[in-house]
This record gives C-alpha cells, structure tokens and sequence, in this order.
C-alpha cells in the first residue's frame, strides 16, 4: 500500500479526532490539540516502518538527526534508548507482529509507558530516593488517556487502510 493513502487517512481521521478532543475539552490547549491530530497522522504510518519504503527511510533520517543532536548535547541515555527502540520494527517481516490487531494496543502504551517514564515521572534521583510509585505512573497514564487513545486509533487506521482499499482496488477492476 502507497504510504500516501495512510498518510491521507491518518491526516482526516487525526483532524476528526482532534476536532473532537477540543470540543469535549479532552484537550483544551492548542498544543493538545495539535498533539491529537499529529500522534494519529504519525502512528497512521508507523506499521510501514517494518518494510522499505518512503515511511522507514524518513523516520530514521529523522532519527539519525535525532540521535547526532542527543549525542552532541551529551545526553547518551537518551540516544541509546531511541537507537535501541528503532531497531524494534526491523525484528520481523513486513505484515508480521507490526500489522496485528493487538499491537495497534501494545506500541501505543508502550511508547507511553517509556515517555511517561523517562520524561515525566521520573526525574533525576527519583529511583535512588526511592520517590517512584506505581500510583504516579497510574495517575499519569489517566491524565494522558487521550494521546493513547490518538496512537492506537492512528494504528488502528493504518490496518483498517491495508484492508479495505486492496479490496476496493479488486472491485473496481472487476467491474
């Protein structure tokens, strides 16, 4: 499938959706709003990033630049978390565990547990304070329901492309 067509779907669902988080004040600021429609616009494309196309190579031009920024600024953590997370797309084939239904819900959190967990929970010293409670990664995960809820309905537009436009294509050239 073209990544144009999920980049397509990903922009009119994440405009929809975003719509609506502002209207039922889910997300009440610009930049909430913003962050709706972009986390379902990106994760529409995110299940390409197991297969060579122009979806793999522009994440990790992205990620390279990412990475060299992190590595100047001497934030080495930082770059090894990213570097370590990327690879996890390649692990498989193209159509294998990124393109099943179930993972349209475990990336989603995972990718939100690891922010929550290094960005927002946890600060320097919390661990050997011993200051980390499940309850502040509970509390957070509430909080921020509706940036999960962009990634997997961004996932769950990916697949649903995949699925219906081959079939539309059949039908068309069947007529």
């Amino acid at each position: 499938m073209l990544y144009r067509a999920h980049l397509a779907a990903g922009v009119g669902v994440g405009a929809i959706c975003a719509g609506a988080a502002h209207a039922t004040g889910l997300a009440s600021s610009p930049a909430a709003v913003g962050s709706v429609f972009a986390l379902v616009a990106v994760f529409s494309l995110l299940p390409d990033l197991d297969t060579a196309s122009v979806v793999q190579r522009w994440f990790y031009r992205l990620l390279f630049a990412l990475l060299v920024v992190l590595l100047a600024a001497g934030r080495t953590e930082e770059a090894a978390f990213f570097a370590t997370a990327s690879l996890m797309p390649l692990l498989h084939k193209h159509r294998g565990w990124m393109h099943r239904v179930w993972a349209a819900g475990v990336v989603p959190l995972a990718a939100l547990v690891c922010w929550l967990l290094y960005w927002r929970i946890l600060r320097p010293g919390d661990l050997a304070d011993g200051r980390f409670l499940v309850a502040s990664l509970t509390q957070e995960m509430t909080s921020n329901g509706i940036y999960f809820l962009a990634m997997v309905i961004g996932y769950l537009i990916h697949l649903a492309v995949d699925f219906l436009l081959p079939s539309l294509f059949i039908q068309s050239r069947t007529r």
